[in-house]
Parts: C-alpha cells; sequence; structure tokens
C-alpha cells in the first residue's frame, strides 16, 4: 500500500470513529431523555450501537474487506476494542500516578494511544 493508499485508510478510519461517536452518544442521549433508562443502562447501549456502526463501517468503508461477515471476524473486532480499553486505563493510570498529569489531560493521551491500537488491530488482525 503506497502512502497515499495509507494515509485515506487513516482518514476513513478517522472518519468512522467520528460517525461512532455520533451514534454511540446519540444512542446514550436517546436513552436517558427519551427511554428514561439510567445513565449506566443508557451509555452500555450506546457503547453497543457503536461497536456494531464501527464494525460494519471499518470493514466495508475503512479497510474495504472482502470477507464474509462471520462472528469470528466479530469476536476479533470486540477483543481489539477489549484490548483498547485496558491499555487507554492503563495509560491513564500511568500519566496519572506516576507522572502527576491531571486525569483530563491523561485522558486524551490514553484516546490517541488507543487509537493508535484500535487501528493497528483491525488492519493487521480483524480484517485481514
Amino acid at each position: 500500500m503506497n502512502a497515499k493508499s495509507q494515509l485515506s485508510e487513516m482518514i476513513r478510519f478517522g472518519l468512522v470513529g467520528v460517525a461512532n461517536t455520533v451514534v454511540g452518544y446519540g444512542v446514550y442521549l436517546l436513552g436517558l431523555k427519551v427511554l428514561a433508562l439510567a445513565y449506566p443502562v443508557a451509555m452500555g447501549a450506546g457503547t453497543v450501537c457503536g461497536i456494531i456502526n464501527s464494525y460494519f463501517w471499518n470493514k466495508k468503508f475503512t479497510f474495504r474487506s472482502k470477507n464474509k461477515y462471520s462472528l469470528r471476524e466479530m469476536t476479533k473486532f470486540i477483543s481489539v476494542y477489549v484490548v483498547q480499553y485496558l491499555f487507554n486505563i492503563s495509560v491513564i493510570f500511568v500519566l496519572t500516578n506516576y507522572i502527576g498529569v491531571s486525569e483530563s489531560v491523561a485522558g486524551l493521551f490514553g484516546i490517541l494511544a488507543g487509537t493508535m491500537i484500535s487501528y493497528c488491530g483491525h488492519k493487521f488482525w480483524t480484517f485481514v
């Protein structure tokens, strides 16, 4: 893959990420404000919808996978997000407890690092 194609793929990944945030937060607000769900339930629903949205868009739009949809692939996809989450929490823990960075700023670093893990995990493991 040449540099231009790689950059295009990374931009598509970023666009899907923005869309997932809108979908997840939209479902969260819908659950919270319209359905009067408790915030953990509303956030859970938003997260699930965001991950499902992410799977379909990243599969076809970002990585242009020709593989058939499968439970195995979806399991790999979710596993990448579990690893990303654990890494993100670890980054925040180290930055706040050992370096003295605020939780707000540490969260940004965690998101950036987690995004790289997610991109590489999906590119080289989920959708190969």
